[in-house]
């Protein structure tokens, strides 16, 4: 899945205790994700260009229900470069220091769980999984700038009381050349940080990653193809998450840890179930389909006990200007699909 960009920040640690009761609510969390409740009920916050009124930070609660943000600031690599480049002056409000610190303290406010998930975007919007090197030299530049792009982040997320750190997104080539170099990694954030872990893979990537049982969630951007049909019907929706839903099951109990979706939606448009990973605009609209295939998700897979919940692509700040009735991309904002997320939500919080 291709992302926009978004912020970076690190300040002094809050008191210890703090930390210690944010770390033992989410571990109930993780314990219980079962039944009608305890779920995380999260969107995943895209970075603004420029600051934005207080008062939409609240939105994601009332209009779907979430009682979790996920704030996602990136770093950029250039496509034949082995340097992550960050927190620079042409980023965004929301992708800077300042700007981050003010959506983290917005959201606290709101009373919001948060996750923070450092995510990369490579040169001309290259797939992340597929991002490697031939060289041992530039295997080694490139894990030593990522740890400086990663490690201040894991800082922030001890020092502001964030529930859940993901430390990665979609870098299959990455994680299965570089095995030792992540389980480094996440011994040296566990040193700092003392919340949960996660890492977000790919729909396809997740039962190829060699460290779950090192994580507190088995972390998947879920954008498993469903049916190729134009607009399928509620049945052909169940069909198609049949195969992937044991899958899923039998890996999660293999683990002995529960799924979190780091991402998961659909498109407002014909074809969404075919590759609902695919985020070029335009397309037929269709509202109803997509409604009907979160409700279909939601009757199927969220359920479940081995579903931790998850974090909704995409929410933006600007509510009144994004999405809306003629919109064919992932957000629900003013759509039909809202009332669908809310019933859910609401029902199945964690909070």
């Amino acid at each position: 899945m291709k992302k926009l960009h978004s912020f970076l920040i690190i300040i002094p640690y809050v008191i210890f205790c703090t930390a210690q009761c944010s770390s033992a609510s989410i571990e109930d969390d993780k314990k219980t994700p079962n039944g009608n409740s305890n779920k995380i009920t999260g969107v995943s916050f895209v970075s603004p260009p420029n600051n934005f009124e207080d008062s939409l930070m609240l939105l994601p609660r009332t209009k779907v229900g979430a009682n979790w943000v996920c704030f996602m600031p990136f770093g950029f690599i250039r496509k034949s470069s082995n340097q992550v480049e960050f927190n620079q002056e042409w980023q965004w409000w929301g992708e800077k220091k300042e700007g981050v610190v003010e959506m983290i303290a917005r959201a606290k406010k709101q009373k919001y769980k948060l996750m923070l998930k450092p995510q990369i975007w490579i040169g001309h919007g290259a797939f992340t999984g597929h991002h490697k090197y031939e060289s041992e030299d530039d295997w080694g530049k490139f894990e030593s700038s990522y740890s400086a792009f990663i490690m201040p982040f894991a800082k922030i997320a001890d020092s502001l009381n964030i529930e859940i750190f993901c430390i990665g997104t979609e870098f299959e080539q990455f994680v299965l050349n570089r095995p030792k170099y992540w389980k480094k990694l996440i011994d040296e954030i566990r040193t700092i940080y003392r919340g949960q872990i996660t890492y977000a893979s790919n729909w396809d990537e997740f039962n190829k990653v060699p460290f779950w049982k090192d994580l507190d969630y088995i972390g998947i951007d879920g954008y498993f193809p469903i049916v190729k049909s134009e607009s399928p019907n509620a049945d052909e929706l169940k069909n198609g998450w049949s195969e992937h839903k044991n899958k899923l099951k039998r890996f999660s109990d293999s683990i002995k840890s529960s799924i979190l979706f780091t991402e998961y939606g659909y498109r407002s448009r014909n074809y969404l179930a075919d590759k609902p990973w695919k985020s070029d605009r335009g397309g037929v609209i269709n509202l109803k389909l997509q409604s009907r295939a979160y409700e279909v998700f939601y009757k199927e897979i969220w359920h479940e006990d081995y579903i931790a919940g998850g974090f909704i692509w995409k929410w933006f700040p600007n509510y009144y200007d994004v999405g809306g009735l003629d919109h064919t991309g992932f957000t629900p904002q003013r759509k039909p699909v809202e009332k669908i997320i809310k019933n859910y939500y609401k029902s199945n919080s964690s909070n």
